[in-house]
């Protein structure tokens, strides 16, 4: 069984990056089986780390990273946590090393929907830089996959807005479609395995996979992949998380459609470290504060 992607892309060399750091790129596995039965695929993340380079291989430092590279057998590349200047550097050094023709970023939840004036956008800055420098490569195509809606309580991510963008997208031209995990998949199969075997170091644990990888089976409701201490809780609630369907697709969307909607993208452009980030959010947030979109609950 295939995964069905609403999109079509042959003899192309893909680089797949996760979009926000951290455990992102893990959400790259069916994509990268799938594609690579037409395509070259490259992967590399976003730091949710560590700073002062643009672009290199992962390091032992690189916990999620070097933990995907040792269980997949191939290198992953990491950008560095920096500024829009410093990391579109590294796309470019990237795209030339490896003759990139496309990118798909990754994003591990929905966060990367967020425009940035939502009460509950979760951790809307990295995935921001990440859109925000894709949208500038001249590629054949800037896509964003977003997997695992409703794993980001954690966050506080309000996922009545995360709708109401995807609404807003779709309005827009830019929402591609969306498909399914199945645990018949083959892709899934070599997902899950390679997530088994990172989550077995001590202290490594997604938040966000451990939620998607049980929704495949069919869980739901208060569910915990793991009974020990390394096992992420919902922290909002100091329980185990609420497993729902919706967790296992893929949502798709094209980038320049997702930047034309976010609201902090045009700020950030000029930064070069991540202090320059931070700096530039804090400004923009006092214009944008006083018209907050409130979280709401989903009205079923």
């Amino acid at each position: 069984m295939r995964l069905n992607l609403p999109f079509e892309l042959t003899d192309k060399t893909v680089l797949l990056a996760g979009a926000g750091g951290g455990w992102d790129v893990f959400g790259s596995v069916p994509l990268a089986h799938e594609l690579e039965k037409s395509c070259r695929v490259v992967l590399a993340n976003y730091s949710s780390a560590t700073a002062g380079y643009a672009v290199r291989l992962a390091a032992p430092e690189d916990r999620a990273e070097r933990a995907l590279s040792d269980a997949l057998g191939k290198p992953v590349y990491v950008f560095g946590k920096e500024g829009a200047k410093t990391l579109r550097a590294g796309y470019e050094q990237l795209i030339q090393r490896e003759g990139i023709d496309a990118v798909i970023l990754v994003d591990g939840g929905v966060d990367a929907l967020m425009r940035g004036d939502e009460e509950g956008p979760g951790t809307v800055l990295q995935d921001t830089m990440s859109l925000l420098v894709v949208d500038g490569l001249d590629l054949s195509a800037k896509i964003l996959a977003c997997v695992g809606f409703g794993t980001e309580t954690d966050e506080g991510v309000c996922h009545f807005r995360a709708l109401e963008n995807i609404a807003g997208l779709a309005k827009l031209g830019a929402f591609l479609g969306a498909c399914a995990l199945t645990k018949e998949m083959e892709g899934f199969q070599q997902y899950e395995r390679v997530c088994r075997r990172a989550f077995e170091q001590p202290g490594i644990r997604s938040h966000i996979h451990t939620r998607i990888i049980p929704a495949v089976y069919g869980e739901f409701g208060r569910f915990e992949m793991y009974s020990d201490a390394d096992q992420p809780l919902d922290l909002l609630s100091e329980r185990p998380p609420f497993i729902l369907p919706l967790m296992s697709l893929y949502w798709f969307f094209d980038v320049a459609g997702v930047v034309q909607q976010n609201l902090l993208a045009e700020h950030l452009a000029e930064t070069v470290t991540f202090a320059d980030v931070l700096a530039a959010y804090d400004r923009v947030y006092h214009v944008v504060r006083c018209k907050l979109r409130p979280n709401r609950a989903i009205p079923l």
